[in-house]
């Protein structure tokens, strides 16, 4: 019996040795590998920049569509091109930029973000990261992803479907706001009367149904009971959303735009509302239009107290941040090196770029207290938007600087397919001296 047991147990351990020595076949192989996630249709917010956290206040931000990316720099919006092999990338250097002005640290992180965009060479992406780095492996930027959640957000609208297959914005003097609370509630202003209503979400894809409104009648601003009945219908008709940055957009059934909003950064609180100018009131004198791009030059020069020097004209070029970012303007240089850009359909000045009267500033120049600095932009103001007082209650307010150079900006929301907010902008150095002046308010393309 023991010389059987001894031939069975050769027999298994040559088995197992021919099997072990038999080679797998290669249509068995099994891949641990995992694909790199895609780029396309994700947003970013940015929260590193060379390891160092983001200036306070200000949300740099980066989007991906297809081959294109856009975003924020915290000061200017941006647009270019990408493209991806694997985990390597590359952002084309073709980045063009709208070209408002921030204080100086705002400029040098935008600067230096922008700059990191067009070194990275491989990226690492996860759910709850996006880290670009450059061709020996540093790290340039860290990002986490834009919150897309609904719940807990305020906005402004921007324009709604009127019923006429167009998107119009609301009538001035009149706001629309959007309130997104926990438990699927919604309410807000439609314009006259208050609304509350309910709403699901899941995924992009949205829901609003059982709209209650308030029983109020509106006699002014005139067409706003109409308005309201066609942007709370706007409301019901969407089925999808898209929140990208500071811009929320909700459309219909057939992809139409149904509602389109900007970011209520100033929920519930009403501390910047100024008091509306009394119809009565005596109007303010409507200045003449101007006849020539020259005289434009001319009038804006006495309103802002600018030396009056000679004019050279230097070309026509795209202003980058109109409303749409394409307005054709006319730029003349004056022997000092301000430079003013018209727009010739209008004979008005939209722009004055005189950043190069900073480099000329001696130190030894006195300097203008904050309230005189405040003082002389409200001063500006008034002499070149006749209208202000009438108007800026419908105008967000903001200020910057105020160590070298201060900066007082008043827009409006942005417009349906516009690129960026309509503004008016003035610049001060701390001597008092006017270096930038923008004033798109009124452009119409």
């Amino acid at each position: 019996m023991k010389p059987k047991r001894v031939l069975f147990v050769l027999v298994l351990v040559v088995s197992l040795v021919m099997a072990a020595c038999t080679p797998t076949s290669p249509s068995k192989e099994i891949s641990t590998s995992r694909p790199m996630m895609t780029l396309d249709g994700t947003g970013w917010l940015l929260s590193e920049l060379n390891n160092q956290a983001v200036l306070p206040g200000t949300q740099p931000s980066l989007f991906f569509e297809k081959d294109s990316l856009h975003g924020s720099d915290g000061c200017n919006q941006f647009s270019g091109s990408y493209t991806t092999d694997g985990k390597r990338i590359t952002i084309g250097e073709d980045i063009a930029s709208t070209m408002m002005a921030c204080e100086e640290p705002i400029m040098q992180q935008a600067s230096a973000y922008i700059t990191a965009l067009t070194q990275a060479a491989t990226y690492r992406v996860t759910n709850q990261e996006l880290i670009l780095l450059d061709a020996s492996g540093k790290t340039l930027v860290n990002f986490t992803p834009q919150n897309r959640e609904l719940s807990g957000t305020s906005w402004i609208v921007t324009g709604y479907n009127n019923g006429n297959q167009a998107v119009v914005s609301p009538i001035l003097g009149s706001t629309l706001i959007v309130d997104f609370s926990s438990g699927g509630k919604l309410s807000g202003s439609a314009g006259c009367n208050n609304y509350t209503a309910a709403y699901e979400v899941s995924e992009e894809n949205l829901r609003i149904s059982s709209i209650a409104v308030t029983r109020m009648t509106c006699a002014e601003p005139e067409g706003v009971m109409e308005q309201e009945s066609w942007f709370l219908k706007a409301l019901e008709m969407a089925v999808t959303y898209r929140m990208e940055g500071d811009k929320l957009e909700m459309r219909t059934a057939e992809n139409a735009l149904a509602v389109t909003c900007f970011r209520n950064s100033v929920a519930g609180d009403d501390s910047s509302a100024e008091v509306v100018a009394s119809p009565m009131e005596t109007p303010q004198e409507v200045q003449p239009t101007p006849s020539d791009p020259t005289e434009a030059i001319i009038e804006i020069r006495k309103l802002l107290e600018l030396p009056e020097l000679p004019l050279e004209f230097v070309e026509t070029t795209t202003m980058a941040n109109s409303p749409s970012g394409s307005l054709q303007v006319e730029n003349y240089r004056d022997s000092e090196g301000r430079v003013y850009s018209v727009n010739p359909e209008t004979n008005q000045v939209v722009e004055i770029d005189a950043r190069a009267i900073l480099e000329t500033i001696s130190p030894e120049t006195p300097v203008v207290s904050p309230e005189e600095i405040e003082a002389r932009a409200i001063k500006y103001v008034k002499a070149t938007l006749p209208d202000f007082d009438s108007i800026q209650s419908s105008l967000h307010y903001e200020e910057g600087g105020k160590v070298d150079n201060y900066f007082f900006t008043w827009y409006r929301d942005i417009r349906p397919g516009d690129f960026m907010r309509p503004f008016l902008q003035i610049a001060l150095h701390k001597s008092g001296i006017l270096f930038a002046f923008y004033n798109t308010l009124n452009v119409e393309e």
